[in-house]
C-alpha cells in the first residue's frame, strides 16, 4: 500500500483499481483497505486515500476518470484551471464520449467529438484538460456574458494567440458547435483593433463601446509630444486625439498616486488630447454615460476638425469670385 499511496500523491490522492492492479495490489486488499477507512470509494473504480483531503482539483481528477478514458475537464471547471473568467470550483465540468457519459449529481457532463487528443487536450495540475482555445469556446457557449473577458484575459496572459484560436474554429468550429460562432465573431472583433487591455474592466469598457455602435478604439495608445514620450492610455482615437482610462482603486488611490497621474494628464492636455476617466460604477451600470460622453466628444472633436477646411474652402471660392467680378 506505501508504493500506492506514493502513486496516489501525485495525483491530487486518488487512484484507479487498474492503477493497484499495475503495483501488484488485489481487490482483496483494496476491500480490507476500504473497511479500515484507510481509502474512500468516490466512484466506479475510482478511490482517494483518506488521509489526503479532498479539494476541488481532486473532485474533478475524479470526475475525468469516471467520465471513461478520453473524459476531461472542460467549459467552466477547464477556465479555473487555465485561472479565466468565468470558471467554477463548487462543481466537476467535463466532457467525455456519449457511451462513457458519467451520472453523477455533481458533475456537469457534455459530450463532444471529432476533437484531436494531442491539440484540443493538455494536462494542467495532472488533470485531463480542455485547451484554451476549446475553454473559449465552451465558456461562449455556457455564459457567453463572460466570452470576451476570458478572451482578452487569455490573449494578455499569452495563453494563446489570435492566430491558435482562429485556426482551432476553422477545424472544430463549424456549424452546430455550441459557441463557434459567438467566439468567432468576438475573433473577428478582436483582429480589428490594436493593443490588449490591463484589465477586465478595460475589456468591459471595449465591449460597451461596441455596443452604443461607436467606432473601435486603439488599445494602449502610445501619445507623443514634440517627439518625446508623454504617456500610454487605455485606449483612444489618435485621430481625434480623444482618449479614455480606466481608474481602479488599486493603482489611482492615494496622494502620490493622485499627484503623478495629475501631472501626467496635464501632460497629456498641453499634447492636445482630451482624457476621459472611467470608474468601476460606471462600467456595473452598463457604461451608457460614458460612453455617451466618448461619443459627444468624439463628434464635437470631429466636426472642430472639419470647421477649418470647410471655412478655408468658403473663403477660396469667395476670392475667386470676386477676382471674376473685377
Amino acid at each position: 500500500m506505501y508504493r500506492l499511496a506514493a502513486f496516489a500523491a501525485a495525483r491530487h490522492g486518488l487512484f484507479q483499481i487498474h492503477h493497484a492492479q499495475m503495483l501488484g495490489i488485489t481487490e482483496n486488499v483494496i476491500r480490507i483497505a476500504r473497511r479500515r477507512g484507510e481509502i474512500v470509494r468516490l466512484g466506479y473504480g475510482v478511490y482517494r486515500c483518506a488521509a489526503v483531503p479532498p479539494t476541488w482539483r481532486s473532485d474533478l481528477l475524479a470526475a475525468c476518470w469516471m467520465g471513461g478514458f478520453r473524459a476531461f475537464a472542460s467549459h467552466r471547471s477547464a477556465a479555473a484551471l487555465h485561472g479565466l473568467p468565468g470558471g467554477w470550483r463548487h462543481r466537476a465540468e467535463i466532457t467525455c464520449e456519449r457511451w462513457r457519459r458519467a451520472q453523477h449529481a455533481s458533475i456537469v457532463a457534455h459530450e463532444l467529438r471529432g476533437l484531436d487528443a494531442e491539440l484540443d487536450v493538455v494536462l494542467v495540475d495532472g488533470i485531463p484538460t480542455a485547451s484554451v482555445p476549446l475553454t473559449l469556446m465552451g465558456l461562449a457557449a455556457v455564459v457567453p456574458s463572460v466570452a470576451e473577458l476570458a478572451l482578452e484575459n487569455a490573449l494578455r496572459r499569452k495563453l494563446t494567440t489570435l492566430a491558435a484560436v482562429d485556426e482551432f474554429l476553422g477545424r472544430l468550429g463549424g456549424r452546430g458547435r455550441r459557441g463557434a460562432a459567438r467566439l468567432r465573431r468576438l475573433v473577428a472583433v478582436r483582429m480589428s483593433v490594436t493593443g490588449t487591455s490591463d484589465s477586465e474592466m478595460e475589456t468591459m469598457l471595449f465591449a460597451a463601446l461596441r455596443r452604443h455602435g461607436i467606432r473601435l478604439p486603439d488599445r494602449q495608445v502610445k501619445v507623443f509630444h514634440h517627439g518625446r514620450f508623454v504617456g500610454r492610455l487605455d485606449g483612444g482615437w489618435p485621430d481625434a486625439r480623444v482618449g479614455y482610462e480606466y481608474d481602479s482603486d488599486e493603482f489611482h488611490t492615494g496622494r502620490v498616486a493622485t499627484a503623478a497621474d495629475s501631472a501626467r494628464r496635464h501632460r497629456l492636455t498641453a499634447a492636445g488630447w482630451l482624457v476621459i476617466t472611467v470608474v468601476k460604477p460606471d462600467l456595473r451600470a452598463g457604461g451608457f454615460l460614458a460612453c455617451r460622453a466618448i461619443e459627444t466628444v468624439l463628434r464635437d472633436r470631429e466636426i472642430a476638425s472639419i470647421t477649418p477646411r470647410i471655412e478655408g474652402v468658403i473663403d477660396a471660392s469667395s476670392r475667386w469670385g470676386r477676382a471674376r467680378g473685377s
